[in-house]
């Protein structure tokens, strides 16, 4: 939420429909008779070409959840107080994720995400166990009909609470990501998305996702 309020109170330049209705005309005009022999044929604008005509880059919203496996428990040991120092035991946590994106060009893209939740259920109920994070990404992706397909580099920070304080450990993420979102209409997208951490072994990730695009088919069509 916290992000979504920050669009909210960015300055932005005032939409109107007949603004985007001029700026549309301007670059394609009506619709115009062609040489056709079939009597009142005209050739018109394509359904959906005002997105084109929009200044203002698309900008997408998506809110999700996520689950983290970690392959290896040693380095999070400060998190759990029943975990020793020795310990290859995996764990897992459950985040919820809020994501913000802009798209740069047709098939390029960049977002920040910000992600809170829990270890899962079995670790020492006095300790907080909580994990935080920050992750920008760039990314590429293609349509196929209703489906978009894309690949993701994020690089971002991720803490853990240390058992019995407030403070947190952190560490350096850096993760590749494949997504596939499917339009549900022109502004909003469900999706999956699936990925695994280039500086850990073992270490992945899968989640889902609701997004809202600023402009129809993310201004990419």
């Amino acid at each position: 939420m916290l992000l979504s309020m920050l669009l909210l109170v960015l300055p932005h330049e005032e939409a109107r429909a007949d603004s985007v209705d001029d700026d549309l005309d301007a670059l394609t005009p009506p619709c115009l008779g062609t040489d056709s022999e079939v009597v009142g044929y005209r050739k018109c604008t394509p359904y959906g070409a005002w997105s084109l005509a929009v200044d203002e880059r698309a900008i997408f919203v998506a809110y999700g959840m996520t689950w983290r496996h970690f392959g290896d428990a040693t380095s999070h040991s400060t998190a759990r107080s029943t975990t020793s120092s020795s310990s290859t035991e995996s764990i897992d946590a459950l985040v919820f994720v809020e994501r913000v994106g802009v798209t740069l060009s047709p098939g390029a893209f960049a977002a920040f995400e910000i992600e809170m939740g829990n270890f899962a259920a079995g670790s020492d109920a006095e300790s907080h166990d909580i994990v935080v994070g920050g992750l920008g990404a760039f990314g590429l992706r293609g349509h196929l009909a209703s489906l978009t397909l894309g690949g993701e580099l994020g690089l971002g920070y991720r803490g853990y609470s240390e058992p019995h304080t407030y403070e947190l450990v952190g560490e350096l993420v850096l993760e590749a990501r494949g997504r596939a979102e499917i339009w549900l209409s022109p502004w909003f997208t469900i999706g999956v998305v699936a990925g695994s951490s280039l500086r850990r072994h073992g270490d992945w990730m899968a989640g889902i996702s609701l997004g809202f695009h600023t402009q129809s088919y993310a201004g990419e069509r």
